[in-house]
């Protein structure tokens, strides 16, 4: 089982919601997102976009199953710390 179709199934079962629904609230094919559930790969970026925003999931997130490592929402606790020094004369 490849990681989207994994993160794919799990979003539904998450949510409760058959393929045929999805592809209903979506205005998708439904044959297209049943393929996806059963292992085939994906081929429409656009239909996979609107099913992250569905799922109220990151693009990459929902593609990979971990947080985009290039986004900088993700690098904003990495951030370089400010330091100010004051240097004193005796």
């Amino acid at each position: 089982m490849s990681k989207f179709q994994e993160n794919f199934c799990e979003h539904l079962k998450k949510r409760d919601i058959p393929v045929s629904k999805l592809a209903s609230r979506l205005k998708s094919n439904k044959s297209t997102l049943w393929n996806w559930s059963i292992g085939v790969r994906p081929q429409s970026i656009d239909t996979l976009k609107k099913i992250a925003d569905f799922f109220e999931v990151e693009f990459y997130e929902f593609l990979f199953g971990m947080p985009d490592p290039h986004s900088k929402k993700e690098n904003e606790d990495n951030a370089p710390i400010k330091i100010e020094l004051t240097i004193r004369r005796q």
